[in-house]
């Protein structure tokens, strides 16, 4: 029997390809096809709204959207959180279990943001920017606003990130040949 997966992204987004590669290995596990539909916008209210809107009675509805679009209405009783991809515990829902934590660690997945900058920027200026961005991620303010919003504020230096997205990329890219995406 088919199974929905619902997201919030327009597709090939990196999202997207995030919700068509748990889609892969969901096919695997639950022995049924599972198809994403991709219902963009409003910060993952749409998509939630599909997922609310599902009444066949025999469709999984899932979808991956930020959690703190999915809190309030779980808190009303109207959605179910199953896990977070995030590697660690969420400060805005701590019982909610980590995917790797309940023996899927091939949906771990951690959303940045970062800020990127030309190869061209004179060093003084993207140490100042750097610090400066450090100083206010550690600020007790944004740590608490993004909290709430469920997000985790980190600053990095220049070099941190680099490695980090080096990393990344050597984790996703097997992933994105064998799937045949390429960068446009």
């Amino acid at each position: 029997m088919p199974q929905s997966r619902h997201s919030d992204h327009p597709q090939f987004r990196s999202p997207d390809f995030v919700a068509r590669l748990f889609a892969e290995k969901l096919s695997i596990r639950w022995k049924a096809n599972v198809i994403v539909e991709n219902h963009p916008g409003a910060d993952g209210i749409i998509a939630i709204q599909a997922v609310l809107g599902a009444t066949d009675g025999h469709t999984l509805q899932v979808s991956l959207v930020p959690l703190a679009a999915a809190v309030p209405l779980t808190q009303a009783g109207r959605l179910r959180l199953i896990a977070i991809t995030n590697p660690e515990p969420a400060p805005l829902a701590p019982d909610v279990p980590t995917a790797s934590s309940t023996g899927h660690p091939e949906l771990a997945i951690q959303g940045v943001v970062g800020l990127l900058a030309p190869r061209s920027m004179p060093d003084l200026v993207q140490r100042q920017i750097s610090a400066d961005i450090q100083t206010v991620a550690n600020d007790p303010e944004i740590h608490s606003r993004l909290e709430r919003s469920g997000q985790i504020a980190r600053g990095s230096s220049p070099d941190d990130y680099g490695r980090y997205l080096d990393e990344q990329r050597l984790h996703w890219d097997p992933l994105a040949r064998s799937q045949k995406i390429e960068a446009n």
